[in-house]
């Protein structure tokens, strides 16, 4: 069996929020490893009981189990949600105030860069509302189709 990645959803499975579940799926991405999701819900602590804690991400890579990002190396990989202000609004992400307790005062709203490996940009997806997060599994899949049939990013004439 490959590696299998407990993955926060909402109440439909299709829907995955959590940044730091992102994270380790781009890694895992990015390094060509395949992996199964399994969607998980704060009220299924029963379900990754066996990881000692009752939060995602959990991996499981044969018999060894990794809930501590730092083990992954990914702390250098940034997430939306870790950016500094200057930084996402040097990516041209949308800026957002809070508007509910709880929330930072201020925060970027989702972008999506897919670089080439000689460092030219690819692709840019940018949001300014929260729904419009494409499920990271249909984004992996539409990479591998432009991939393989060696379509060219749009808007470069």
């Amino acid at each position: 069996m490959g590696l299998q990645l407990y993955d926060l959803a909402g109440a439909e499975p299709e829907r995955r929020f959590s940044p730091y579940c992102w994270r380790v799926k781009m890694a895992l991405a990015h390094k060509g490893l395949p992996f199964d999701t399994i969607p998980w819900r704060f009220t299924d602590k029963d379900a990754i009981a066996f990881s000692g804690q009752g939060r995602v991400p959990v991996l499981i890579d044969g018999d060894q189990i990794v809930f501590d990002s730092a083990e992954w190396g990914l702390n250098d990989l940034p997430v939306g949600c870790e950016l500094p202000i200057s930084t996402a609004r040097e990516w041209g992400l949308f800026i957002s105030r809070a508007i509910r307790e709880g929330e930072s005062p201020e925060f970027s709203e989702p972008g999506m860069f897919l670089v080439r490996p000689n460092g030219t940009l690819f692709y840019a997806a940018r949001s300014s509302a929260p729904w419009g997060r494409p499920p990271f599994d249909q984004m992996l899949r539409g990479i591998d189709i432009a991939t393989e049939r060696k379509m060219p990013a749009r808007g470069e004439a």
